[in-house]
């Protein structure tokens, strides 16, 4: 017995080895190309024919997939895959599948929803930065932070550690804001907390971020708006001003008794010149982006029109007409997913989501760190962009040619390292922080982009469908030239073909009839009783119902109707009316109604059997253009390899 126990992994292993061995086997040649068992049976899977019995359902699909290869080998030789065309529609077919392998990543379905679920609320924020300009950031932001868990208030904080005068002036307070009106890290920090909770220090591009939940409440949504700015500015003395609102308040009420119109107005009066060159309207409105004053108009109706009297914000007095809004509602929710979804690519976010997925495609594209004098490279980045030549004449161990990293055989430089910070922007005097922060974001973006740019050698995959998708339509363009034009343009030839096969193409179970088809009831059954009553009147009808009634009368072959028609007419006569028919897929409902049965056996003239030997036409120039690639590539298949798959499939 114990024999028996060790013996049975070894067994296994062997019989996996043996597989594996064999799936590695080539099965066929043809010319010098070769195909293995392995890229056979993945072909074969995606639809084996499960109606008959294994064996023969690969021995058919064997017969199919080398006429296949042996076309698209053809199609090579021609250079196909160099067509312009080609070339296009397999680049925006690539572009499309890694975008969606990238978001799969990134799980960006979930992503939508996260952030539909976050817009649906408003946050009520305290808040304080400290910017990476300052060689000191991070130890004042860790000195904040500590400040916090000890117990000191957010108000207290701000007051000691924080350097922005705005927000020591208002105490950190900045109000109730909507998700996407803040920075994507900052957002996420503070969706994620409950209310009375505060952030860990958030490490931003530019700065340190701690924020303060206080409270949330449903989210308003969107207001799409226009104003008309009469400015206030701080120089001007109560009499100016006090002419300004009696402008304004003319203005408006001329407006709202129908002796102005808006857009007039607003070319004429705003002091606005962004928007009142197209009738003063805004971009649209979220929580968070306006004085709470202006929001508070805004928001305070979601009926479209004129609001009620004008508005005093730090920069003058506002009219506002309110256009229309979208609140995040069940009524409204698909156009609320969709604001969502635009929203977070045009911010964004959707790019930095993708980033996410940076660990993985590091492992997949081979990255290699091959620099560590990382603050050399600082000194150099600053003195390079800045032209200091005397700083760069200091720098010994940096220069444009220095090798960074490497994905697989690719090795990024100094150079592309400089190229990012000038098309992405940079602060010279930032601190270490921020440009490892720059470095990081350089880092990501290469590697997405050798990902993007080498899928096909980095997963095997996606290389397959690739070239699976590239090889289809290359065998379009090779059966358009060889098959599919000739027969529509290559009469002579195919009526040559008819008169030497005229035997082949003789009528089966026939008759002349009409065929009928339609949704509508009433035209169904007005057909009908027409047939019954006067069936040369048939054609009236159709014309009476045009587009809800469709009929043919030709002489038909029983074999060529729906099978439940087929059932219907094995025993037809002059005048028969068939039952009708119901198809499930499209609602559609269809009959025949017998003129005459027609004798079985004669031979069809070229025109009643057009379609018949079109197809007989083409199928025999591929037959012809099979037998030249064979000859020119010819077939070899391995049969010790093919018994053995023939085995392993039957076995299973």
């Amino acid at each position: 017995m114990k024999g028996i126990k060790i013996l049975r992994p070894c067994l296994l292993l062997g019989f996996t080895l043996c597989a594996c061995t064999a799936f590695a086997q080539t099965l066929f040649t043809y010319g010098n190309q070769s195909v293995s068992v392995d890229e056979f049976m993945h072909a074969y899977r995606k639809s084996p024919d499960t109606t008959v019995p294994v064996r023969k359902s690969l021995t058919d699909y064997y017969t199919l997939y080398t006429r296949y290869v042996l076309k698209v080998q053809d199609a090579y030789d021609n250079k196909i895959d160099e067509l312009p065309a080609q070339q296009q529609e397999y680049a925006q077919y690539r572009d499309a599948q890694v975008q969606r392998l990238i978001d799969d990543k990134a799980n960006v379905s979930g992503f939508y929803q996260q952030l539909f679920t976050q817009s649906l609320s408003e946050l009520q924020l305290e808040y304080c930065y400290f910017s990476k300009t300052d060689a000191h950031a991070r130890q004042t932001a860790d000195s904040a932070w500590k400040a916090l868990r000890s117990g000191n208030s957010f108000a207290a904080m701000v007051n000691k550690f924080c350097k922005d005068d705005e927000l020591r002036k208002s105490e950190g307070k900045i109000g109730w804001v909507s998700l996407f009106v803040l920075p994507y890290d900052i957002a996420q920090a503070a969706w994620l907390l409950r209310n009375g909770e505060s952030s860990e220090i958030i490490n931003g591009e530019t700065s340190y971020h701690i924020i303060r939940r206080v409270a949330s409440r449903p989210a308003r949504g969107l207001r799409y708006a226009a104003h008309i700015l009469f400015a206030e500015l701080a120089d001007q003395s109560d009499e100016e001003k006090a002419r300004t609102k009696k402008l304004a308040d003319s203005v408006h009420n001329l407006i709202k008794t129908g002796k102005a119109d808006f857009a007039g107005m607003t070319s004429l009066y705003s002091n606005d010149r962004s928007t009142a060159t197209r009738g003063g309207t805004l971009p649209a409105m979220q929580t968070g982006m306006y004085e709470p004053a202006f929001e508070q108009s805004v928001f305070g109706s979601d009926k479209p029109g004129l609001l009620p009297a004008p508005v005093k914000t730090s920069f003058g007095w506002h009219i506002l007409r309110l256009d229309s809004a979208l609140v995040p509602n069940v009524k409204n929710e698909s156009a609320w997913q969709q604001h969502v979804q635009a929203t977070a690519a045009a911010n964004g976010w959707l790019d930095m989501r993708r980033k996410n997925v940076r660990a993985e495609l590091k492992q997949q594209t081979g990255f290699k760190s091959q620099f560590t004098n990382y603050d050399s490279l600082w000194t150099y980045s600053r003195a390079r962009i800045m032209n200091d030549t005397a700083a760069l004449l200091a720098i010994n161990a940096v220069h444009d040619s220095t090798i960074l990293f490497s994905a697989n055989q690719k090795q990024i430089t100094v150079t592309d390292w400089l190229y990012f910070l000038r098309k992405t922007g940079f602060m010279a005097s930032g601190n270490n922080a921020y440009w490892q922060e720059r470095y990081r974001a350089f880092e990501d973006e290469q590697i997405l982009l050798y990902y993007r740019d080498h899928i096909e050698t980095v997963d095997t995959a996606m290389a397959r469908r690739l070239r699976e998708f590239k090889e289809a339509n290359m065998l379009f363009e090779m059966m358009d030239r060889k098959v599919w034009w000739p027969s529509q343009t290559d009469s002579a030839a195919m009526a040559a073909y008819y008169q030497e096969h005229k035997q082949e193409f003789v009528w089966d179970d026939n008759a002349l009839l009409l065929y009928v088809t339609g949704t509508n009831d009433v035209a169904i059954r007005a057909m009908r009783q027409t047939l019954q009553q006067r069936p040369s009147d048939w054609r009236k009808v159709t014309d009476q119902f045009e587009a809800n009634l469709f009929a043919d009368s030709a002489r038909m072959e029983i074999k060529d109707l729906t099978k439940p028609l087929q059932a219907s007419a094995k025993n037809f006569k002059p005048g028969y009316l068939s039952p009708v028919v119901n198809n499930n897929a499209d609602g559609a409902k269809s009959f025949i109604y017998i003129f005459k049965p027609m004798p079985k056996g004669e031979t069809k003239t070229i025109e009643e059997c057009r379609m018949q030997l079109v197809t007989a036409w083409q199928q025999k120039l591929e037959d012809d253009w099979i037998a030249e690639l064979t000859r020119k590539y010819p077939v070899v298949r391995h049969e010790a390899a093919w018994q053995q798959l023939l085995d392993a499939a039957s076995a299973r």
